[in-house]
């Protein structure tokens, strides 16, 4: 009886873990070809056999962690997760031979993981994409390239954590626990040292038994920690270099294979305002003559998943939508929502907005830091609606559609805690990719932002920094920060003393949602 309840528990344990792998990479995760590594956790196309055995599974490695028997041998820390196969995840999907990825291009020559991949397809499939669990494990499984020659198992993408009750152990995949003090098998500890009532929590009991077990930090990983650093922090808002292809990501919703981007981006389509007393087309020079607006925002995919960088800075110019709307007469009497037609295919048809959100700020625009629009942005004209996810950027717009709708409401507003796995209305991300390394004595500069949406639950208010282990954090006023800009932050780090750190990012917006710490490995060497 005792074995049947085991197997019935493994069962379910393998159930629950076969619908939590995700990833867009599934089209070729495992390729027909024999990879080849050039370097850790770099697969190629090759008939090395060699390289081949050597990024077997069962070929230890710490990876970025320290190199100790504990990550080594027993949690093989750096031969797990998807990047220790797939070096970047954004070079695989522009590989895969099924249908266009939207996503052309990810942002600061950032390397894609599987969170960059969660929050489009950890939803139930359908607008945003389709639920990549089962056909990631059939997709290994079946393959003899990762089940033969890569000797793969469940634990190369898994790992178990503790939620927080003993002995609630849960299968994972390896990214969600990596940086996380639960790694190896410990209850999951949170911010605090102490509870209310003051008195110690389990998890400082549990650091100081890992301490005296002979382990060098109170973790178990050997990970360093640095309780009271030599930091400063700057904070800015400066304009991300369009120029430059590898500072800007591109989504491209259809693929340019599809649609004759030509025709979608010439400077002869039209916008067309209806739902107005006078409905009327303006050409793209009856815009640029008329008066003009001039701000800034930052454009977030609403996709953008946790340390993402789909995201980028711009100054804008056009003409603002109040003004457009008096040209035509003022809306007609009741309506209280828009939807957008863009001619590339893309519609809000499905998905309304309240005008009220956007009327005093949304902009139809021409130029972007003061040049004209490219393509890969949404050439000719953009309908801007700074506070909102990227989603409501209409680009290539030809078409704005005032009308009543008695059930109106903002899809990200109303719904992201709904969906608070999937749209991070406070998030922040590092630019740099893990395995910094600097030497003891120097200093060492980390950079990212931090970004609040407006409309949502406000811009960013503070951001927190932690260089151990989120037991303590050092936090720094966002509150004067331009909401509707991310918050840059340059992050000037004297480390005390060599070893291997897990810095740690967080920021609460305006109205105290706090967002999910982001990670970054910095090694400090002797």
């Amino acid at each position: 009886m005792l074995k049947t309840k085991m197997k019935e528990s493994w069962r379910k344990t393998v159930l629950i873990a076969s619908v939590v792998m995700l990833g867009a990479f599934v089209f070729v995760a495992v390729s027909a070809c024999t990879p080849k590594v050039d370097t850790v956790g770099v697969v190629e196309e090759s008939s090395d056999d060699n390289a081949l055995a050597s990024m077997s599974f069962t070929n230890n490695s710490s990876g970025d962690f320290p190199d100790t028997y504990t990550n080594t041998d027993l949690l093989n820390t750096g031969r797990r997760g998807c990047n220790s196969c797939h070096e970047d995840l954004y070079d695989v999907m522009e590989d895969h031979p099924g249908p266009q990825h939207i996503l052309y291009h990810v942002g600061f020559d950032k390397k894609g993981t599987v969170k960059d991949c969660q929050s489009c397809h950890d939803f139930s499939g359908g607008f945003y994409g389709p639920y990549l669990g089962d056909l990631v494990h059939s997709a290994h499984y079946s393959n003899t390239t990762f089940t033969d020659n890569l000797d793969g198992n469940c634990w190369s993408c898994h790992a178990m954590n503790s939620k927080g009750d003993m002995g609630d152990y849960q299968w994972d995949l390896w990214e969600d626990i990596e940086y996380d003090y639960s790694l190896g098998g410990y209850t999951q500890s949170t911010d605090a040292v102490t509870d209310p009532n003051n008195t110690l929590s389990e998890s400082v009991y549990t650091r100081e038994w890992v301490k005296s077990r002979g382990f060098a930090s109170e973790y178990i990983t050997e990970v360093s920690q640095d309780s009271n650093p030599d930091v400063n922090v700057d904070l800015y808002q400066d304009l991300t270099s369009l120029e430059n292809p590898d500072d800007a990501f591109h989504v491209d919703n259809w693929g340019s294979d599809l649609i004759d981007m030509d025709q979608v981006c010439s400077d002869q389509n039209t916008l067309t305002l209806s739902g107005v007393n006078n409905p009327r087309e303006f050409t793209v020079d009856e815009l640029k003559a008329m008066p003009q607006t001039t701000g800034r925002t930052t454009i977030q995919c609403a996709t953008n998943g946790i340390n993402g960088v789909l995201a980028y800075n711009v100054e804008y110019t056009g003409v603002s939508l109040k003004y457009l709307i008096e040209q035509c007469g003022g809306l007609q009497d009741g309506v209280n929502e828009y939807s957008t037609l863009c001619s590339d295919g893309w519609t809000h048809g499905h998905m309304g907005f309240p005008i009220s959100d956007v009327l005093d700020t949304a902009v139809v625009a021409y130029l972007y830091d003061g040049q004209p629009i490219s393509q890969a942005n949404g050439a000719p004209i953009v309908f801007m609606t700074p506070g909102e996810f990227g989603a409501t950027y209409s680009k290539h717009i030809t078409n704005l559609n005032f009308y009543y709708n008695a059930d109106v409401q903002n899809f990200w507003r109303d719904h992201n805690r709904e969906f608070s796995n999937c749209f991070f209305v406070i998030n922040s991300a590092f630019f740099q990719d893990d395995g910094v390394e600097v030497k003891y004595g120097d200093s060492v500069d980390l950079t990212g932002y931090s970004m609040g949406q407006v409309m949502c639950g406000g811009g960013c208010a503070k951001v927190e920094f932690s260089f151990d282990m989120g037991n303590s954090w050092k936090a720094y006023d966002a509150s004067s920060m331009d909401p509707y800009q991310w918050t840059q932050w340059t992050v000037h780090w004297n480390p005390n003393a060599p070893g291997t750190y897990i810095v740690k990012c967080r920021a609460t917006s305006t109205s105290g949602q706090v967002s999910t710490p982001v990670s970054l490995i910095v090694k400090v060497t002797d």
